[in-house]
C-alpha cells in the first residue's frame, strides 16, 4: 500500500520511481543467488532417492538481500534519485560517495567510526616558555 502511494505522488509530481536505476541489478542478484541455491539442490541430489526443492529459509534470503544491496555501488543508488533530487546533488558529492565506498571494501577505513564533530578535534596546549 506505501509503495502504491509513493508511486502516484511520484507520478502526480512527474518524478519516476527512485529505484528504476537500481531495482533491475539489484532483483538480478537475488534471482543469481536464488538459482546458485536450487542449483545446488539439484547437484547433491542423489538420484536414487525422491527429490523435492526446499525453500531457503528468511535468515539465508535475509543474507541475500543484504549481499545484493552491498554490491550495489553508490553511484547507481544515487542515479535513481537524480531525477528528484538532482539541483540538490553535484558531481563532488557522487566523487566523494564513490571514494568512501572503495576505501571501505579494501578495508581502508573504519566504517564503524561514525561521524566525526570538530568538538572531537585534539586540542594542542601550548608550554609556556620560562
Amino acid at each position: 500500500m506505501l509503495a502504491l502511494q509513493a508511486q502516484e505522488l511520484a507520478t502526480e509530481n512527474g518524478i519516476e520511481s527512485f529505484s528504476v536505476d537500481w531495482n533491475f541489478p539489484f532483483k538480478a542478484r537475488l534471482r543469481a543467488y536464488w538459482v546458485g541455491y536450487l542449483r545446488e539442490q539439484l547437484r547433491v541430489h542423489n538420484s536414487g532417492n525422491k527429490f523435492a526443492l526446499t525453500a531457503p529459509d528468511r535468515v539465508k534470503v535475509s543474507k541475500w538481500v543484504s549481499m545484493a544491496w552491498d554490491e550495489l555501488s553508490s553511484t547507481t543508488i544515487a542515479n535513481g534519485y537524480k531525477k528528484a533530487f538532482g539541483p540538490l546533488l553535484d558531481d563532488a558529492d557522487n566523487a566523494a560517495a564513490d571514494l568512501i565506498e572503495n576505501l571501505s571494501r579494501h578495508c581502508a577505513i573504519d566504517a564503524d567510526i561514525g561521524e566525526v564533530d570538530s568538538d572531537d578535534d585534539i586540542e594542542v596546549n601550548e608550554v609556556d616558555e620560562e
